[in-house]
């Protein structure tokens, strides 16, 4: 996004608001692919940032859906059914029949307990002219997700007393920031194994691997312990080649796809010192963003400085221009709400806007939005191409903290 465009952002839609830039996403993804190669799908995780979700639809092999939520996303945006991978800890049976009464088995389903898989049988037995569902247990990784090693092999052992369900692969994810490839390593070499077990024991060939490896990015500059993509990449399919296992593999992905598309932008609106501190306080804060790893603003993320139509990258060190060490705080009343400490600004002035860097993937989502009922962002989509696209507008949220009048009286 070229700097002409910051300011144009900032100007035309106010702040605090979130761009993301769909030209770093698509290379983003193009430069992910080329790496694994053919062989290995890709599937986009949608929770990082659903705004991404009708490109990643075309982008990707899969889309992976947690929610009805984010179900009726996909629905409302036309993504196949064919493109969906239905996941999500908590089912509830009314929402599992209104997603099979719409796709049917045209998408696949993980089974997160054996209440899920109770659910798609109910429904395979009742609906046998929609024909077979295809089902992935999900196997825990030691918390509430999945289902034990034990209960997968049930279901494995039980299956073919359920005609109209088809165990075809295995669903499987640990969690995300993974910053070097051993635990990866490790996670892929255990799934193996597992695999080898259910042919041995039980006469089944997992045909399908889904796997999150969580690969980590790095949010800050002093994080020099976070792999370059091509190195995380190459590292995740050295380890494949190290299986035995000889399905298909699809690696579900959000962050390590999405983060480095966005930018959050926030105007600072007074500037003042207490004792020996500095502070700007800005028109965002904690509420709107959120950066993995981050804890009061300790971290410094990557960060640029719209100023006097100048655009500043705010320096690791003090430079002639930056002299002077200041704390971001938001708009919230809570000690809490710094964005960064020790931030070497140019000499800030109230009008200036900062500008948050890879806030692509969850640190949009994840803020306590209706905190201090202070306004939702904006959120602009940009290519070269297209140029900006406003896709939601600022708006106020405090209706949604407050009875009605109505209910009052």
């Amino acid at each position: 996004m070229k700097k002409e465009m910051l300011f144009n952002a900032a100007k035309k839609y106010g702040t605090p608001l979130y761009v993301f830039d769909l030209d770093i996403l698509k290379e983003q993804t193009e430069r992910i692919r080329a790496g694994f190669g053919p062989e290995i799908s890709l599937c986009y995780a949608m929770k990082a940032n659903p705004f991404l979700t009708g490109y990643m639809a075309q982008w990707s092999d899969r889309i992976e859906v947690c929610s009805m939520g984010e179900f009726r996303i996909c629905r409302k945006l036309q993504v196949p059914p064919e493109k969906l991978f239905i996941s999500g800890v908590m089912k509830k049976r009314d929402d599992i029949r209104e997603i099979l009464s719409y796709c049917g088995n045209k998408c696949a389903y993980t089974v997160e307990s054996p209440l899920h898989f109770q659910y798609f049988a109910e429904w395979s037995e009742e609906h046998p002219e929609d024909g077979v569902l295809r089902l992935y247990p999900r196997l825990t990784s030691g918390n509430q997700f999945g289902m034990d090693e034990e209960t997968v092999c049930g279901i494995v052992r039980d299956r073919e007393r359920y005609p109209f369900l088809e165990i075809v692969g295995i669903h499987y994810f640990s969690g995300t920031q993974k910053k070097k490839v051993q635990k990866i390593e490790k996670e892929l070499l255990y799934l193996d194994a597992f695999c080898g077990k259910l042919l041995q024991e039980y006469g089944f060939k997992v045909e399908q691997l889904e796997y999150g490896p969580g690969a980590g990015i790095s949010y800050f500059p002093s994080d020099k312990n976070v792999l370059s993509l091509e190195e995380m990449v190459c590292g995740i399919r050295d380890c494949i080649d190290q299986m035995k296992f000889e399905g298909t593999i699809t690696l579900e992905m959000g962050r390590f796809i999405a983060a480095l598309c966005g930018q959050y932008f926030t105007t600072i609106c007074d500037i003042k010192s207490n004792g020996n501190e500095n502070y700007v306080i800005v028109d965002g804060g904690i509420h709107q963003i959120n950066y993995d790893g981050q804890l009061k603003g300790m971290y410094l993320p990557y960060m640029k400085q719209l100023s006097a139509h100048k655009v500043y990258e705010i320096p690791a060190q003090k430079t002639e221009e930056a002299q002077n060490i200041w704390n971001v705080c938001g708009a919230l009343c809570t000690v809490n709400d710094v964005l960064c400490r020790q931030a070497l600004l140019m000499p800030p002035q109230a009008g200036d806007v900062l500008v948050f860097e890879r806030t692509g993937a969850y640190a949009a989502m994840e803020g306590m939005a209706l905190f201090l009922s202070r306004d939702l962002p904006g959120v602009v989509m940009y290519s070269e191409e297209r140029g900006m696209v406003e896709v939601r507008k600022k708006q106020d949220i405090y209706k949604y903290n407050c009875e009605t009048h109505e209910s009052v009286n």
